[in-house]
This record gives structure tokens, sequence and C-alpha cells, in this order.
């Protein structure tokens, strides 16, 4: 997958008109994908076992296979795991 072509809608100031559409399907899509998956900022130690769990889930499926349509969601989630664990480190 090469930057930007990732599909959906043109977000961009360029297509005003889209993005009152795209927002009324994006709400709902948001909050279906987020009562199947923890995608969201990681607050406390429960909600980084669920993503944590939920990683691990997901390379079992994906492994190391980069055509796999959820490559880029092992990413995401790696992303604020990773995101967590720098900020509750230890000092």
């Amino acid at each position: 997958m090469t930057c930007g072509s990732a599909g959906g809608p043109d977000w961009s100031a360029r297509a005003p008109d889209a993005r009152p559409h795209a927002k009324r399907r994006v709400v709902p899509a948001w909050q279906a994908l987020k009562s199947l998956a923890p995608l969201a900022h990681i607050e406390c130690e429960a909600d980084y076992e669920r993503t944590t769990a939920f990683l691990s889930a997901l390379l079992d499926l994906v492994r190391d296979d980069a055509g796999h349509p959820m490559y880029s969601l092992v990413a995401v989630v790696g992303h604020l795991i990773v995101a967590y664990e720098i900020d509750h480190e230890p000092r």
C-alpha cells in the first residue's frame, strides 16, 4: 500500500461537500467497530490488557502477511500499545 492509498472519502478542504455525508457514515461505523475491538486511547491497565490480547489475536490471524486486509490494523493497535507503554513506563 502506498501513502494515501487507503481509500475512502476525500476529507480534505477540496471536498467540503463529501464531509457531511462521510461523517454520517463514519460515526455509526466507528461505534460498531469499537463495540467489536479495543480501538481507542488506552486509559488504564484493563484497557491495556484488552488491547494487548486483541493485538495477539490479530497477529495470530495476520502473521507477517503484508497483503492481509487487516495488516494496517496491526500497526494501529501496536501504536496504541506503545503510546501507553511510553506514558506509563517506570521512571
